[in-house]
């Protein structure tokens, strides 16, 4: 669950966030030299949508932290309805395929970036990206990149994406006070995870966008301001070593 006072505190000022990445967790093993080392720049895209936590994970081919189509995992459904990425990393962590992750430990405001920087102990021909972050000003809403190649990336180099956003299909779009993790629902203790699924359709999908109190939709929380547009997130690597 998002910690709600962190929230608040981090809607206060313009402080670039940069560089304040949770790097080299549970690496396998941790010679003194890393194989590899990535810088990833991500930049919150929208206009007043505040992301959570935004994770990055390096791996090989097995691991997807979701397949549109099909329903979201627990783990993901954690991520997408509260802004906690920790089920979900811990499951990547959990796979043969897993090399390395790292977390922007704070809130990402609109238009604001950061630096997550990971370094690699573990040879691969086949390294991977996938990362994931919450839009907190909705109900399940997330964006992020999802087993994306960088094999044929050279030290040096740098390739961007531009990630979309995604329903996680596990908890209606009503936007009602208490639903909504994000600084746009005031009620205490909003937003938190619940196991039960009232989505009608129970799978990962493009988000359609929200309705607002301003179009009409009595008890929203949200208004026109909160709406947002694909893409939302920009993900730019660079290979450093």
């Amino acid at each position: 669950m998002i910690n709600r006072k962190l929230l608040a505190l981090s809607l206060v000022g313009a402080t670039v966030l940069a560089g304040c990445g949770n790097n080299n967790s549970d690496d396998k093993t941790a010679p003194v030299e890393p194989v590899a080392e990535y810088q990833v720049t991500v930049t919150n895209l929208t206009n007043a949508q505040p992301m959570s936590e935004v994770a990055i994970v390096l791996h090989e081919t097995g691991y997807r932290a979701w397949v549109g189509g099909q329903a979201a995992s627990v783990e993901l459904e954690h991520m997408a309805e509260s802004g906690n990425p920790q089920p979900l990393i811990d499951q990547a962590v959990a796979d043969a395929s897993y090399l390395q992750h790292g977390v922007n430990p704070a809130i990402l405001k609109p238009g604001e970036s950061a630096e997550i920087n990971l370094s690699v102990y573990e040879a691969s021909t086949d390294t991977r990206i996938s990362g994931f972050t919450m839009l907190v000003n909705t109900n399940d809403a997330f964006t992020g990149l999802n087993n994306v190649s960088l094999a044929a990336l050279a030290v040096g180099q740098s390739v961007s994406y531009r990630s979309n956003v995604y329903d996680a299909g596990t908890e209606r779009n009503t936007e009602v006070a208490g639903s909504i993790p994000g600084p746009a629902d005031t009620t205490a203790d909003s937003g938190n995870f619940s196991a039960v699924r009232d989505d009608f359709q129970n799978k990962v999908a493009l988000h359609s966008g929200v309705v607002t109190a301003d179009d009409g939709l009595t008890g929203s929380v949200l208004t026109s301001v909160h709406k947002f547009d694909n893409p939302a997130m920009s993900i730019k690597i660079t290979r450093m070593r």
